[in-house]
């Protein structure tokens, strides 16, 4: 399904280039607040665009992003569909789950090992 890939690289990066040309101290507070506003505003336009494309009778929020409380109030607010997010204390990260999941599997490695990626 077209349109719904997507990155946030390219606005870190230019976070990056904005913070390099400040003058400290920096504005920390705003950047950070400036950064989420941004990315949530993405995120909600993008889920309730599929939603509503999908046809699908619910939105479910999970990982370590439906921590975040405005992510969580504005797709409350917005969508048409009832929102599912699961309590705070299971909104973990995924690469923390990977790596549970690789430790408990029973099969230790060292750290010299080597990943990559499997999306082109």
């Amino acid at each position: 399904m077209a349109g719904y890939d997507f990155s946030f690289s390219g606005l870190k990066t230019a976070v990056l280039r904005s913070v390099e040309k400040l003058v400290p101290p920096l504005p920390v507070a705003n950047l950070a607040a400036s950064f989420q506003d941004a990315v949530t505003r993405v995120l909600v336009r993008k889920t309730l665009q599929a939603q509503k494309e999908l046809g699908a009778p619910r939105i479910v929020l999970a990982g370590g992003v439906a921590a975040n409380r405005q992510l969580r109030n504005r797709l409350s607010e917005s969508a048409s569909v009832p929102v599912y997010f699961p309590r705070m204390d299971f909104c973990t990260d995924n690469a923390a789950m990977v790596a549970s999941a690789a430790y408990f599997c029973g099969n230790p490695t060292n750290l010299s090992v080597s990943a990559y990626s499997r999306q082109r």
